[in-house]
């Protein structure tokens, strides 16, 4: 009897660690897809950012869903993340930040970001117990005072410099 009971936990702490990655796995796909289904995504005003541990999971899926994706990787230094976003912002109307295999703290430090440049942002995140984070956000034109105050170059075509002319 005892064997029996030891051996029914067993079985089922063994199914229980796949069956979360399984989870996991099917969450970060979905992200993916709907990164692909957003018909801005391929369009050139839309940015995508991905994170480094993310890469291999996002090509996968993209090979097996026989898509294309411009996209640019991101490491754990959020300060180039924010950088390089508000650099872009004369360029993308809209961002996508997908990061999976991250810690919490950089989840929240991304999601603090993305939401005080649009606090109607999508976030999303897994339900999982791994953190996988799926975020939409439209970014606003960065001024000519907020891009010297952030060290940035100054935009080039912004109604600040047309004023002036």
């Amino acid at each position: 009897m005892s064997i029996a009971i030891i051996a029914s936990i067993t079985f089922y702490r063994y199914i229980k660690i796949p069956l979360h990655h399984t989870h996991h796995n099917q969450q970060t796909h979905q992200f993916i897809f709907d990164l692909t289904r957003v018909d801005s995504a391929l369009d050139s005003k839309h940015c995508i950012y991905v994170y480094k541990a993310s890469e291999p999971a996002l090509k996968y899926y993209l090979f097996l869903d026989s898509v294309d994706l411009r996209y640019k990787i991101f490491e754990r230094d959020t300060q180039n993340l924010t950088k390089d976003i508000l650099q872009n912002s004369q360029n993308c109307s809209y961002i996508t930040i997908l990061a999976s295999h991250i810690s919490a703290d950089l989840t929240q430090e991304i999601e603090q970001f993305i939401i005080s440049i649009d606090p109607q942002a999508e976030v999303k995140r897994a339900q999982s117990g791994g953190e996988v984070l799926y975020i939409k956000a439209k970014i606003p034109k960065i001024s000519q005072k907020l891009s010297k105050s952030l060290g940035l170059p100054i935009p080039k075509n912004t109604s600040e410099n047309k004023s002036k002319k």
